[in-house]
């Protein structure tokens, strides 16, 4: 797994507004707004009115 660098997790501290992108069920895209808190294990956790969850960065990916 790449972790994030240090200029990265300086930015990310930084913002506390994020958008998570998924598709629904027929296949239409969706970008809702999230609060996201990054973790000193290089998790990130990511809340919304009904949910929060915490997210790895895929390797090479973001």
């Amino acid at each position: 797994m790449t972790e994030f660098s240090e200029a990265e997790r300086a930015y990310l501290r930084s913002q506390r507004l994020g958008r998570l992108a998924t598709v629904d069920q027929h296949g239409q895209p969706q970008a809702n707004p999230v609060g996201f808190f990054p973790q000193d294990d290089g998790t990130i956790l990511i809340g919304g009115y009904r949910n929060s969850f915490a997210v790895h960065r895929p390797s090479g990916r973001w």
